[in-house]
């Protein structure tokens, strides 16, 4: 019976703490890992998502806006590996922004009214094709319950489910001190097994401008030769003087946007690269996107030691300071920067994906260890196998 007991105690929740005098504020981001979805479980964590920034047990939606700083208001989204809710406040409110936290986890209000507000936009609201390129997953939004978004908050949000980090004018241990007073009774809650549905597929609408994708395959974090495939899509897509930007848009002038990304799976990341295009046919669309491959490979067999030294560079100032324009899209619209949110997203989420924060410091000499035969390997190896995707898709 003692070893039961003993079993049944929750570890308590480790805060990753980043001190930065340079901000005038604290970041507070809470990652948690998302179950397998089908099209159901899709919508219904888009849905969460918007439930969990109303109100709670403790307190309304105003109330936990007017606590934070402008600009810093809770937000929450979801990704197909994570969901990830995000709140800044002046460093005095440290404690009032982990009760809020603490709030919205554990006694999110599962209003009908506030779910069925956010049906009769969402579904309808006309995004931009590049963001239906990035996040082109099914919703089943026509076969959702209520049941459905409170059964995935409770299988969601859990104590042992969950990882906190908080970043900037912060004093050692203050963060983690208020969340473990914030969250003390936080219980788990019992879940029911989460329904499964596919949705009623609808016609492509007519878009303005088309997307064209080289989806590579899925590498895991813990892969060794991680660095170097970050580095070859820094190179690829990073910035006016990368592949992407001098050949694409320069020499093919095909395009006006063009990005590599580092893009979440369920249990991996996937490297893209995309392009986005003026529309034409599907059959003309897929020469182009094989023009774009040939072009490519022709510039990576031609790369030489300034273009390693500088997607190093660059490649380094992402990985310590963040940077606009890096591949590493661990939210749904836009690559992380180098706000406080997002160093202090990064490194909740590295800590969830890979059960260590992460190391910017680490990753810079992971860098500038990769020479450039390595480096042009990655980067052909990956336009060469990588899957041809046309944007928006038809069916």
């Amino acid at each position: 019976m003692t070893v039961l007991l003993a079993l049944a105690v929750l570890a308590p929740v480790q805060v990753i703490e980043i001190q930065d005098s340079t901000v005038d504020r604290v970041a507070i981001q809470a990652v948690l890992p998302l179950p397998a979805m089908d099209p159901l479980v899709r919508a219904s964590a888009d849905v969460l998502a918007h439930v969990v920034t109303s109100d709670n047990d403790f307190y309304s939606g105003q109330e936990m806006r007017d606590l934070c700083v402008p600009g810093g208001q809770p937000k929450c989204y979801a990704m197909a590996d994570h969901m990830a809710i995000q709140l800044s406040v002046l460093p005095a409110d440290t404690g009032a922004g982990m009760r809020m936290l603490a709030a919205m986890v554990s006694s999110a209000r599962m209003e009908v009214p506030v779910m069925n507000q956010y049906l009769l936009t969402e579904p309808y609201r006309h995004k931009s094709v590049w963001s239906l390129a990035l996040d082109s997953e099914d919703r089943a939004w026509d076969r959702l319950r209520a049941s459905d978004i409170e059964d995935l908050y409770k299988r969601v949000f859990r104590p042992d489910n969950i990882t906190v980090a908080a970043g900037g004018a912060l004093r050692p241990g203050v963060a983690q001190a208020a969340w473990d007073d914030a969250s003390k009774n936080w219980r788990r809650q019992v879940a029911r097994p989460l329904r499964q549905a596919v949705p009623f597929k609808e016609y492509p609408q007519p878009y303005p401008s088309h997307v064209l994708e080289l989806h590579g395959p899925e590498i895991m974090p813990s892969d060794p030769g991680l660095a170097s495939k970050i580095l070859a899509l820094v190179a690829l897509g990073g910035g006016k003087s990368s592949s992407l930007f001098r050949v694409v848009r320069g020499d093919l002038a095909l395009s006006y946007r063009q990005e590599a990304a580092l893009w979440p799976t369920k249990d991996g990341l996937v490297p893209r690269v995309l392009v986005q295009i003026r529309p034409r046919a599907v059959e003309q669309e897929a020469v182009e996107l094989n023009d774009i491959r040939v072009a490519l490979l022709a510039d990576i067999a031609a790369w030489d030691s300034s273009v390693l030294e500088r997607a190093q560079g660059f490649a380094g100032a992402m990985s310590t300071n963040g940077m606009e324009l890096g591949p590493l899209y661990f939210r749904p619209s836009a690559p992380l920067g180098p706000s406080i949110e997002d160093r202090t997203l990064l490194v909740a989420y590295w800590q969830m994906k890979t059960g260590a924060p992460w190391n910017g410091l680490a990753m810079a000499d992971a860098f500038r260890s990769v020479d450039l035969g390595t480096l042009k390997a990655e980067a052909a190896g990956l336009v060469e196998v990588a899957i041809p995707v046309l944007h928006p898709r038809e069916g």
